[in-house]
């Protein structure tokens, strides 16, 4: 049985580490079961939360300003990407160097 993604924030994984902080006297199972309620995600599973508690460091360092913006994490690097910066580098040196760009 497949189960739907849960699309969480940063500020939602900071609230997750705020609340574990704040109940640690919950079993994983029964703060998840809160966790679900508060942020309104009854899809979130219990693998998903102790994802995020591993790295409870990193998202409770973060300020809320930074955990609230809507910025996605995207993959490091593709070989598309490297092309096009490759391109732009030969562009700008033969441009500056006074010769012509080869083609």
């Amino acid at each position: 049985m497949s189960r739907k993604r849960v699309q969480l924030s940063d500020l939602d994984r900071k609230k997750i580490c705020q609340l574990a902080v704040e109940h640690k006297s919950l079993s994983q199972d029964k703060l998840t079961a809160l966790l679900q309620t508060q942020l309104n995600k009854p899809e979130l599973a219990r693998s998903t939360v102790t994802g995020v508690l591993k790295e409870r460091t990193k998202w409770l360092g973060l300020s809320d300003e930074v955990a609230g913006s809507k910025v996605r994490h995207r993959s490091a690097f593709t070989f598309s990407s490297a092309f096009a910066i490759t391109d732009l580098v030969v562009t700008d040196i033969f441009c500056h160097s006074g010769g012509a760009r080869p083609h």
